[in-house]
């Protein structure tokens, strides 16, 4: 019905651009007592892309593909620190207010 995209890069790109607004959009409306969750949630997606940034790395295509699979990987055990320190900091508020 509809003809191919003419420029496969700007589809990719409109389609992530897309993504990251529907996620921010979905991020905004979430309660404070769900946001551990989705923490933890994006800390588990993060686990995956550094299993995928391990695993392109590993790929025999060449130098630009473990680049990108580096900098990947960077990004995706950055995620995952972060959520770490994002549960553990919420956490700790909590125990706060508790007792």
């Amino acid at each position: 019905m509809f003809p191919g995209p003419s420029d496969p890069f700007l589809f990719h790109l409109a389609v992530f651009a897309l993504a990251l607004l529907a996620g921010a959009f979905a991020a905004g409306r979430v309660l404070r007592s769900q946001r551990a969750p989705l923490a933890a949630m994006a800390g588990a997606l993060a686990s995956v892309a550094v299993v995928g940034g391990l695993l392109a790395a590993g790929l025999p295509d060449g130098q630009p593909v473990r680049v990108f699979a580096f900098v990947a990987l960077l990004a995706a055990s950055a995620g995952v620190a972060g959520t770490f320190l994002a549960i553990h900091r919420m956490s700790s508020v909590e125990d706060k207010r508790r007792g």
